[in-house]
């Protein structure tokens, strides 16, 4: 049987089991919200992304929004219509929300910040794509 789950992350490129970031080139490590919520067997994960502004409650949105938390991700797209978006670091990738405000002006910096961008200022809890695979193989071999 064939999964997706990584079994040397040190030496790989584009490792899916986190993110790192192109500014500075450190991983973006799990925060502990996501640890917490991960490790609860009684708390149920339904979707892989955190919207750190909505859902986290180790760090208060106004730290959220003025890159205190060491783990946001800023993971932004473009969009001509979204000032606050035209910008270099708006182009997919995952970057330290922290990173992209130190290397912006000050001009974008205040947009990035006054915008308070909910979808944009994530993290993620980790997902091995292929494990569903082997707890419905060991299912059907259970039956």
């Amino acid at each position: 049987m064939q999964t997706n789950i990584p079994t040397a992350t040190i030496d790989t490129v584009n490792s899916r089991v986190s993110d790192r970031c192109p500014i500075c080139k450190r991983w973006i490590p799990l925060c502990d919200f996501v640890i917490d919520n991960f490790s609860n067997f009684n708390v149920k994960i339904t979707k892989s992304e955190v919207r750190c502004l909505d859902e986290c409650d180790k760090y208060s949105k106004e730290q959220i929004i003025l890159g205190k938390c060491p783990y946001t991700k800023y993971h932004r797209g473009s969009a001509k219509t979204l000032e606050y978006t035209n910008h270099k670091f708006s182009n997919n990738l995952h970057y330290h929300y922290k990173c992209v405000l130190d290397k912006l002006d000050e001009n974008m910096r205040n947009k990035i910040i006054s915008a308070k961008d909910k979808i944009a200022l994530k993290t993620h809890y980790p997902h091995y794509y292929g494990l569903e695979e082997l707890i419905n193989t060991k299912k059907k071999n259970l039956e």
